[in-house]
């Protein structure tokens, strides 16, 4: 006796049909090929990230300097949150 989920199988393969499909030939062994954008990118984030530093918006790390805070909520202030 057939399980209920190889009937299944059966009829959607009947159902579908013959497929085609394109022959893809298998890799064998390529080694992956120098990306040529890659430098530039690199290069480009480079020069993004220098210029964000000597306009203030990141730290030496990268980490952003939070300067849109409002008064209240800055450090050495007295917080009130509404609750």
């Amino acid at each position: 006796m057939r399980q209920d989920w190889e009937v299944q199988r059966i009829t959607a393969s009947v159902r579908m049909g013959l497929v085609k499909t394109i022959p893809v030939p298998k890799a064998r062994n390529h080694k992956p090929k120098a990306d040529p954008h890659y430098s530039a990118a690199v290069q480009r984030a480079h020069d993004v990230a220098q210029r964000l530093r000597r306009a203030g918006v990141i730290d030496a790390e990268g980490h952003r300097i939070r300067t849109d805070l409002p008064a209240d909520m800055r450090d050495g202030q007295d917080r009130d949150y509404g609750g």
